[in-house]
């Protein structure tokens, strides 16, 4: 019998995943802003991981008032965070975290570029991830 997955549990299987290639093949790429971060492009897959050892990218003034007029709060950012886009796509998963395990899924668009991920991970030799 399959169990059934939920959406975080496998966003954060993705996240595993993801972080595996980008220590592997990521570079510290500058971003607007004067943000860094680790970085991954290719033609299918943009990578992007922020750390709290890097300045966090923060609402601006237009998001608190729109917020405001909708009677909403804007959501806590996280330490950790991951975009992923696809080709042709767009963004396809958002995720944030602490760690103390603390997770905000921002955005999940199921798909099989899953799959294409985990098979990047499991393209990286054991021993260079040790190394990491």
């Amino acid at each position: 019998m399959t169990q059934k997955v939920s959406r975080t549990n496998q966003a954060l299987a993705l996240r595993d995943a993801a972080i595996v290639w980008l220590r592997r093949a990521g570079q510290n790429e500058p971003h607007p802003g004067g943000y860094r971060y680790l970085t991954w492009r290719s033609e299918e897959f943009t990578l992007l991981l922020r750390t709290p050892f890097q300045r966090v990218p923060g609402f601006s003034g237009k998001d608190h008032r729109i917020a405001a007029m909708h009677g909403v709060r804007l959501p806590k950012q996280y330490g950790y965070g991951l975009d992923i886009w696809r080709q042709g796509s767009g963004k396809v998963l958002t995720l944030e975290w602490e760690a103390d395990g603390t997770v905000g899924l921002r955005s999940f668009r199921r798909g099989t570029w899953e799959g294409e991920i985990f098979l990047l991970a499991e393209s990286v030799p054991p021993q260079a991830e040790a190394a990491k």
